[in-house]
Parts: structure tokens; C-alpha cells; sequence
């Protein structure tokens, strides 16, 4: 290809996905303004006076982690939203918006909160917030907005205990604060590097316990009025990741305990399932505070009326709920005027509210009646019905407006991608291109939201035919050994869920776990006499790749990585510019048996190059690379990414960088092996495959944007092929 015709392709793959941004998550402006006092503020304080509130946050309390000594067994179901990382969900435990999809990103690097908040609102109250555990928090809301901090370094999910140990020496006798936020993150770390059935995790889940039964000994000696809150931010999949938008991940647990009126309560509807920005009015509630201004949930009666200590009266108990109720419609009302067409609901709010006051003036008049009484509940329980309706409209209707979509804009992208992918094909000349058909069948399957979430069978399935009909038709046990391996390196991996369209994998288990001889033969014996064969190539037979040989073996054994061996072999991989050293490294111990099958593939590719055409060479090597995409792990979702990989040679994250050149190494490696096959020849086909996988993917997208999987399957698909379709365009459009 010509160096115009390669930047032509280059710019038309970057446009497309502009432009398919562009019209598929549109820019949402976000707010500064702050929610001033109100009456319903000082009518609050009357009623709950200067009760306190303690937040403690199970990070990853999946549903069925519930039963908990200390908690009583109790607790409601508490729903959060996709994206399900801890600065997304603790953005809207404190602001009460929804974080936008795309805002994952800053999972790594979280921003500084700048819409108004419970956090700031405390403090312009002259309120005294405190917080121990998670350092995500500080990054959220900087340092000077606590009155005392706590906390530890977060993202090393190796390690399970310095966070929750941490709490434990740094809390004090007596939690004077108004609002103490208690970030525990043992449990969430327990589930990244061993999964929820581990006996890592029950330890975890045993040590969670009793610091809380601890902290709830500590409220209640205290005798100061007190809310104390356990909750997870999210849950976990069953492979221990988050992220996405599954049932396991987006469900999680509610526990409210009261002081000092009595320690474990009544739930009163355990059936009874609690939106997450439901959180913020009501944390507003007790602490007497505006409800910040970008809040769209809706106060929690169940909640609200648990905590107060004289609500025996149902009369006076809807009258305070009605007033809260009153107050917060106001506020969402006024913050989605400003963002949308919410007419019809204001309204229906303002005529409710009419009736509201009506209703109260004429209970004054005769507060003891009977009759009145009765007229009182009957038409406040109706009032309130209005109320919650207009409240959950409105943040429906906000869902809706800032997931919309301009359809025109994602169609053009697709046909930018297709004008690429064409463009490179019209370079080709090989007369085998008609074998191209199978990543552009493969790419229009991608449109059902099955055919993704069973895309890891599919292609070890035709990576192993292309090989054995080159063995048939070339009569080579080369290439029926490299069909062999192909159809091993999905065995490496064990399927550990299904669910709601995601489909995680896990790589098999280190050697110090391994429980059954399956388990030995696909993690030890096939990558070792795959790894004796290569070994003995000029590829591959150096000195620095036997150094990493042994210190693999070393790692595999112990179960455990030394730092100073991997970047000592990292540098003989650099030094000999052998690409497999340093994805092997890269990948982990659990990584390694798909790297090992996958380079005796390859090699057999490469010693046989000259049997096949450009583009058997070309479509083959592009299966290969998604097989080992799917084999070491991997998946198409966002719960899959490792990122434990951002430690691989360091302790701690030292900078944003760090962490995404490591992650992205280690998810995106395969699609950067290097070619069996002339470069020259074999680019414009290869690339040709991957640009019409892109296609298809935003295609898919567009069709489904309406879709119940649209989040939780085209979107990540979507995103994934986005980064493959550059990552693959850089790489052959630079004869890397």
C-alpha cells in the first residue's frame, strides 16, 4: 500500500469513530450550582436533630454476601448502574446524578467531584465530615473538605488487607463526626484475584464481620443518635470483576441500623429494592442539608420512617414524609427544567402540591378528628402516590435524554469503516481473497447479542478448520499440530459464568492450585512440550528467553512474582526483540499456557508460510490473534479487564500511565504478534479483516442502540473492537 492510501485509511478508521461517538454517547454538561436552604431544611433538623451518619462501604458486597452475623441476616436489595467501578458509584452515593458510561475511563484517575455533593453541602453548614479506608475518596473530594482522613492506597487488588487493617488503627473511640464514611475494600480485592468461592474470601468476609460488629459496639456506647449504613457500592460476577451491568454486579445490600433506639431493626418490606441514588435525599434527610442540586432519586420513605424515633403516629409520620417528599420534587423538578422538557411533569408536581397544602390547612383546623384523620391518610397516601410518580418519570425521562442517540451519525460511521476496509481490499491481489467472506460473515453475526456472548467458541472453532483443511490439503502434520494446539488453547481457560449476555472467562489455575489431572495436563504438560518444541527453533532459542523460562517456572510453582527476575527478562525480551518473552511476562502465570500454545501455532504458521497465500496467511493470523485474546482471559466485556496487571513488576500504582500501558499490554498483546508472512504481502489482508470485525461491531451497535443488551453487550463489544480496529491499523499500516 501506498503511503497516501495508508494515511487515507488511518484517517478514515479515526473519523468513523469519532463521528460514531458523536452520535452515540452525546457530551452532557455538568453543573456547579448549589442547592440553597430551604424551609423543609430547618423543618428536618426540628425532626431528626443532630443525628450522625455512618456510611461503611463493603466495596463488592455482592446480595448473597449478605448473611452476615453482625448484620442479622437483614437488609434490602440495593440496585446500582452500569458502569459499576467504585468512583462511578461513589459519585452518585454522594451527588444522586448518574455517571455517564464513558466516565469508566476514569477508573484508573478519578476527577475531582465538581457538581454539588453531600460532601460540600456538609460543610457549608458548618457540618464536620471524616473518612477511613479508600483513597478514592480523596481523589473525589480533596483533602480540606474532611476533618479527618484516613487512607490507604486502593488499586493493588493483590493485596487484601493493608485498607481493611488500616480502619481498624485508624478509627476512633468515638465517631464525633456528623458524617463518617468507612471504605472497607478486602472483600473487592478478594474477588479480583481469587474469585467469590475462594477460602480468601470467606477469610475476608469472616475479618469484614467483625469490624463491623466492632464499629457497631463503638456507635452504641457512644449513645449519641446515630444511622449507621453498611452497603456495598456494587457487586461481582462470578469470575470476581466489575464493571459491567449484570445482575451480579449491579446488585448489592442495604443495612440500616439505628441509635439509640434499638441496634438491628426491623426491615420492615424486606422485599423492598432500593435505587441507589435514593441514597443522597435520604442521607440529606437525616443530616438536615439541601438535597444537592443535580440529585434525581427520590427519598426513601421505608428509610426515613425506620429512623425516626417518634413515628408511632401514622398521621404525623406521612405528614413529615409528605414534606421531605414535597421538598425533594421541588428540586428535581427545578435541576431537569434547566436539562429537558419536563413540563408535563411540573405540572402534575405543582397540582400535587396544591392539593398538599390544602390538604395540611385543613388538617390543622381539626387535628383530633377521626373522621379527619382518616380523610388525612386517604388523600396524603394519594398526594405521596403523585409525588413518586412525577419523581420516577422524571428520572426515567433523564435516563433516557442523556442516553440519546442520533442514529444518522452512527450509520455514517459504519459506512466510513466499510469505505476503509474497502480501500485496503482494492490493494489486494491475492486470489484467495475470496476467503476474506469469513470475517465479514463473522462480522455480520455480531449483531446477535448470542452469536457475542458465544464469540470465544466460535473462534477457536475456525481457527482449527483453516488448519486442518490446510493439513488435508497440503498433506502436512505441521499444520494438523498446529490444529491440535488451536484447539487446546481454549481449554486453558474454565468457564466460570453466563449471565445476562456477558460471558467472563478465567484462566486456568496456577500449578500450587491445581486440584484435578485435566487441570495438570492443560496448564503444565501441553505448555511445556509446547514450549520444548519451540525452544529448539532459531526463533526462539536465546539466552534471555531460557532466563524467563526459568523464572516463569519459578513464579508458577511459588504462585507468586519476583520483581527484579521479571524486569531483568522484560529487558533480555526488549534487547532481543522477541515479542513472546514479553507477553508471556505481561500476562501473569495464568497467562502463560495460551502464550505457549499460541506461539507453537505460530511458529508452525511461520514454517509454512510459503504453502499458503497472503490471505490464508492473513485470515488465519487474525483468528489466532482473537483466540488468544479469548484464551488468556479475556472477554469483550468491561469485568474482564485484568487489572491487577498494572503491579506486574510494581507494588504500588506510581502514575495513570503506568496503569494503562500495562492494562492495555495485557489485554490488547495478541493483536500485536508478529507476522509469519512477508509484511508487505500480508498487511492490506489482515488489516482488511480487522477494519470489516470494526465495522461490524459498530454496525451492531447502531442496529441494537434500543436494546435491553445494549450496555452490557453491543457497547462493550463495540468498545473492544474500536481499540483492536487501531491498534491493528497502527501496527500494519507501520509495518510493525
Amino acid at each position: 500500500m501506498k503511503a497516501t492510501h495508508k494515511a487515507t485509511v488511518l484517517a478514515a478508521v479515526l473519523a468513523s469513530l469519532a463521528m460514531f461517538f458523536w452520535g452515540f454517547i452525546l457530551p452532557r454538561e455538568v453543573t456547579t450550582l448549589r442547592a440553597p436552604p430551604s424551609d423543609a431544611t430547618r423543618l428536618w433538623r426540628s425532626w431528626y436533630g443532630d443525628r450522625k451518619v455512618v456510611m461503611i462501604i463493603v466495596d463488592a458486597l455482592r446480595w448473597d454476601m449478605r448473611n452476615m452475623p453482625s448484620l442479622g441476616g437483614r437488609g434490602w436489595q440495593l440496585m446500582s448502574e452500569a458502569p459499576t467501578t467504585t468512583s462511578q458509584r461513589l459519585k452518585s452515593m454522594t451527588t444522586g446524578g448518574i455517571p455517564a458510561f464513558m466516565e469508566i475511563a476514569s477508573a484508573f484517575d478519578s476527577d475531582e467531584v465538581v457538581q454539588d455533593n453531600i460532601i460540600t453541602q456538609l460543610l457549608s453548614h458548618n457540618k464536620a465530615a471524616s473518612v477511613y479506608g479508600d483513597d478514592t475518596w480523596l481523589s473525589l473530594y480533596p483533602s480540606a473538605l474532611w476533618s479527618h482522613t484516613a487512607v490507604f492506597p486502593s488499586f493493588n487488588v493483590w493485596d487484601l488487607d493493608t485498607v481493611d487493617d488500616g480502619i481498624g488503627r485508624a478509627l476512633p473511640e468515638v465517631l464525633d463526626d456528623d458524617f463518617t464514611v468507612i471504605h472497607f475494600l478486602g472483600i473487592d480485592h478478594a474477588g479480583h484475584r481469587y474469585g467469590p468461592r475462594h477460602p480468601e474470601m470467606e477469610r475476608k468476609i469472616r475479618e469484614t464481620d467483625e469490624k463491623l460488629a466492632q464499629i457497631f459496639e463503638q456507635v452504641e456506647r457512644s449513645g449519641s443518635p446515630t444511622v449507621v449504613w453498611v452497603l456495598g457500592d456494587h457487586g461481582m460476577t462470578d469470575d470476581g470483576q466489575h464493571g459491567g451491568g449484570t445482575e451480579l454486579e449491579v446488585q448489592t445490600v442495604l443495612h440500616q441500623s439505628v441509635y439509640p433506639n434499638s441496634g438491628l431493626q426491623e426491615d420492615g418490606r424486606p422485599d423492598m429494592i432500593i435505587e441507589q441514588v435514593e441514597l443522597v435525599p435520604t442521607i440529606a434527610t437525616f443530616l438536615g442539608i439541601p438535597v444537592p442540586y443535580g440529585n434525581i432519586g427520590r427519598v426513601n420513605r421505608q428509610l426515613i420512617k425506620q429512623a425516626c424515633l417518634s413515628c408511632d403516629d401514622p398521621v404525623e409520620e406521612l405528614m413529615r414524609y409528605l414534606t421531605v417528599l414535597d421538598a425533594n420534587v421541588k428540586q428535581v423538578m427545578k435541576y431537569l427544567s434547566s436539562e429537558m422538557n419536563v413540563q408535563a411533569l411540573k405540572v402534575e408536581a405543582e397540582a400535587a402540591a396544591g392539593r398538599l397544602r390544602r390538604l395540611l390547612a385543613s388538617h390543622e383546623e381539626d387535628p383530633q378528628s377521626e373522621m379527619g384523620r382518616r380523610v388525612f391518610l386517604a388523600e396524603g397516601e394519594a398526594v405521596a402516590g403523585i409525588f413518586e410518580r412525577v419523581i420516577n418519570g422524571a428520572a426515567s425521562s433523564a435516563r433516557q435524554e442523556w442516553a440519546s442517540m442520533v442514529p444518522e451519525r452512527m450509520y455514517l460511521a459504519v459506512m466510513g469503516a466499510a469505505l476503509a476496509a474497502f480501500l485496503v481490499c482494492t490493494s489486494m491481489t491475492d486470489p484467495c481473497g475470496w476467503l476474506l467472506l469469513a470475517p465479514v460473515v463473522h462480522a455480520l453475526m455480531l449483531t446477535s447479542n448470542s452469536y457475542v456472548v458465544c464469540e470465544d467458541a466460535v473462534c477457536p472453532y475456525i481457527l482449527t478448520s483453516l488448519l486442518i483443511w490446510f493439513a488435508c490439503r497440503h498433506r502436512s502434520v505441521a499444520f494438523m499440530i498446529a490444529a491440535v494446539c488451536s484447539y487446546a488453547l481454549p481449554l486453558v481457560v474454565s468457564r466460570s459464568t453466563r449471565s445476562f449476555g456477558t460471558h467472563v472467562l478465567k484462566p486456568s489455575l496456577p500449578i500450587h492450585d491445581l486440584h484435578s489431572p485435566l487441570e495438570l495436563l492443560y496448564t503444565v504438560v501441553l505448555p511445556v512440550a509446547a514450549a520444548g518444541y519451540y525452544t529448539k527453533t532459531s526463533s526462539y532459542f536465546s539466552w534471555g528467553c531460557l532466563v524467563l523460562r526459568a523464572a516463569l517456572r519459578v513464579a508458577g510453582i511459588a504462585g507468586v512474582w519476583v520483581q527484579t527476575m521479571s524486569w531483568v527478562c522484560f529487558a533480555c525480551s526488549l534487547y532481543e526483540r522477541n515479542f513472546w518473552c514479553a507477553a508471556g511476562l505481561f500476562s501473569g502465570p495464568r497467562g502463560i499456557p495460551a502464550w505457549c500454545l499460541g506461539h507453537a501455532v505460530h511458529n508452525v504458521l511461520a514454517r509454512n508460510a510459503r504453502l499458503l497465500s497472503a490471505t490464508e496467511c492473513a485470515v488465519t493470523g487474525f483468528y489466532l490473534s482473537w483466540v488468544l485474546f479469548f484464551s488468556t482471559g479475556h472477554q469483550t466485556v468491561l469485568s474482564s479487564i485484568d487489572f491487577g496487571s498494572a503491579f506486574i513488576g510494581f507494588t504500588h500504582l506510581h502514575h495513570t500511565v503506568q496503569g494503562v500501558l500495562l492494562v492495555g499490554f495485557n489485554t490488547f498483546s495478541s493483536f500485536l504478534t508478529p507476522s509469519f508472512y512477508p509484511s508487505h504481502r500480508l498487511s492490506a489482508p489482515i488489516l482488511a479483516s480487522h477494519l470489516v470485525l470494526f465495522a461490524g461491531a459498530l454496525l451492531a451497535t447502531a442496529v441494537h442502540r434500543r436494546h435491553l443488551m445494549v450496555w452490557e453487550v453491543f457497547a462493550p463489544r463495540m468498545l473492544f473492537g474500536a481499540v483492536v480496529g487501531i491498534v491493528a491499523s497502527v501496527k500494519e499500516l507501520c509495518g510493525l
